[in-house]
């Protein structure tokens, strides 16, 4: 009986070693599964926005790869660019396309040399606010908008501010459309800005952006058309004298990415930069309704003669000859324009 007894003490006490052996390996393999988890690298995304650090675009850049590194833990990494540092818009632009550049904050027209549909947002006097605006990004119509991208291996994550285009120049003062008659003016790369411009009066000089102060300075150009937050900002007003709010076009700056990059992310990091790309958007509309004011206030202090309230609708008139143009394009949208003028009223 006494060796009966012996013999279940020595099998228990084997199965309890064996069982502390066990729970031994198994905190020592979830010990080094944490381990393996926290040292797995972040994935490295790196993003672009051609302008200076202090304007409100750039800011948005930030902002929205603070919230993704955030809501993710750390598991994403940005490497942030600014200042026209890696070179101008349209060559940017395609880098992203090819996947040298993983992200960028650009003009939405500026995507026009492979998108063609990209033109329609910056057609003259399409909007007549910054809620008309949001009406429509924020719209299914919108939505399928942005989702055009995806055919030319972009993904567009949302549209942000970038503002209603003034003019600025160092000639004289604008307050009609008769008086651009002439003046060499700077433009985006894009074709409908060239149309506009020509049929204002003046000379249009499509030119890539980190260009166009030292092309002010040295009078190669008398005039830019930009925002007053982005003429102010980026310090273009230096260069001029003369700064007319005509609000001709509503500038939107796409936040898009490599499309083969976005789909190489899990779907709950995806989640999460739609969701920032989301608030970054509406966080442009309101910090730039305030920057232009304060950016014309600002351009008075420095000199400049500023006109709040020059005569849009000659403008207008002109720019309003020229849909007839721009339906005869392959690229121009009728039911589009419909929808987008449909939502002012709503």
């Amino acid at each position: 009986m006494k060796e009966f007894k012996k013999g279940i003490r020595f099998k228990w006490n084997v199965m309890r070693v064996g069982f502390l052996f066990l729970f031994a390996g198994m905190l020592i393999f979830l010990s080094g599964v944490g381990s393996f988890a926290s040292s797995e690298k972040p994935i490295p995304i790196s993003i672009y926005c051609i302008l200076s650090k202090s304007s409100v675009l750039t800011q948005a850049e930030f902002k929205f790869a603070e919230l993704v590194e955030q809501r993710t833990n750390g598991r994403v990494k940005f490497d942030i660019y600014h200042s026209g540092e890696l070179g101008g818009d349209v060559e940017t632009i395609e880098a992203m396309r090819l996947g040298t550049i993983d992200m960028r904050m650009a003009g939405v027209g500026l995507h026009s040399h492979f998108y063609p549909q990209a033109q329609m947002l910056e057609l003259p006097f399409l909007f007549k606010d910054r809620k008309h605006v949001q009406r429509f990004l924020y719209s299914p119509a919108g939505r399928r908008f942005m989702d055009g991208f995806e055919k030319y291996g972009v993904k567009c994550l949302n549209i942000l501010d970038i503002g209603f285009r003034g003019i600025s120049n160092s000639k004289r003062p604008v307050n009609s459309v008769e008086d651009v008659k002439g003046i060499k003016i700077r433009v985006p790369e894009i074709d409908t800005y060239v149309r506009v411009w020509k049929k204002f009066g003046a000379s249009p000089v499509a030119m890539a952006w980190p260009d166009v102060y030292m092309a002010l300075k040295t009078g190669v150009i008398d005039a830019q058309d930009n925002a007053p937050e982005h003429t102010y900002t980026n310090k273009t007003y230096e260069t001029q004298k003369y700064y007319s709010v005509i609000n001709y076009i509503w500038m939107g700056g796409a936040l898009t990415m490599n499309l083969n990059k976005w789909k190489s992310l899990p779907k709950d990091i995806q989640d999460v930069m739609m969701k920032a790309a989301q608030e970054v958007s509406e966080w442009t509309f309101k910090e730039l309704a305030a920057k232009d004011e304060w950016a014309l206030t600002k351009m008075e202090e420095a000199g400049l003669q500023v006109n709040r309230h020059p005569d849009i609708e000659s403008f207008r008139k002109l720019a309003e000859e020229l849909y007839a143009e721009f339906a005869k394009q392959p690229w121009y949208d009728a039911k589009l324009v419909e929808e987008i003028r449909r939502l002012e009223k709503e």
